[in-house]
């Protein structure tokens, strides 16, 4: 078994680079993959209970979405999704929250 710790030393950083670019490994991504996920988040946004674009900070993209689960004693789920989030925006991941 991989130590995790030391993974990483067995990768140059293209390697590292590749896993993380999708559109490497799938060139018609911005016209297969996109369009949906944002047809989906529409209609997430336009169902759920929701606040959008929470301002947190100054920056043109520090908002977030507060999704609610209509149960005011139910745990309160906090997802951050960093990195990939930069390639596509809050309004194309929405529907990924729906099933939560």
């Amino acid at each position: 078994m991989t130590d995790p710790l030391t993974f990483h030393q067995e990768h140059e950083p293209d390697w590292f680079d590749a896993q993380y670019n999708l559109r490497a490994g799938r060139p018609d991504y911005e016209e297969t993959v996109i369009p949906d996920w944002t047809a989906a988040s529409q209609v997430a946004r336009d169902t759920l209970d929701c606040v959008l674009d929470v301002r947190y900070s100054v920056g043109e993209k520090q908002v977030l979405d507060v999704f609610r689960c209509g149960d005011a004693t139910a745990p309160t789920l906090i997802w951050i999704h960093g990195g990939f989030g930069s390639v596509v925006t809050n309004q194309s991941i929405v529907s990924w929250r729906r099933p939560l």
